[in-house]
């Protein structure tokens, strides 16, 4: 639920939680809509492998949701950026050079 609400300035950004004691899930729910934080809460056992794929699969049907999913991953993937990496790894490699 904090990182819920530390994103809620982040655009396209959302959690999902995932509760198994239902008025756990309820509270969970609750909260998101007070404090109009950007997630969803599932109700499911953490063993529940089908339920818990059913939930992944069902997100990533939305249209909406899987563009945004998408559009996330890529900007994110673009933080290692062979132009944005190698310069640090460089860095480095001198930074330790040094030391030496």
């Amino acid at each position: 639920m904090v990182l819920a609400c530390a994103l809620a300035e982040t655009p396209g950004a959302s959690i999902h939680l995932v509760e198994r004691i239902a008025k756990k899930a309820a509270f969970l729910r609750e909260a998101i809509r007070v404090t109009t934080a950007p997630g969803t809460v599932h109700l499911a056992d953490i063993g529940d492998i089908h339920g818990m794929s059913d939930y992944a699969i069902k997100i990533l049907q939305d249209d909406d949701t899987l563009k945004r999913f998408k559009a996330n991953a890529m900007a994110h993937a673009k933080n290692f950026d062979i132009h944005r990496i190698v310069p640090q790894y460089e860095a480095l490699y001198n930074r330790f050079l040094t030391l030496a």
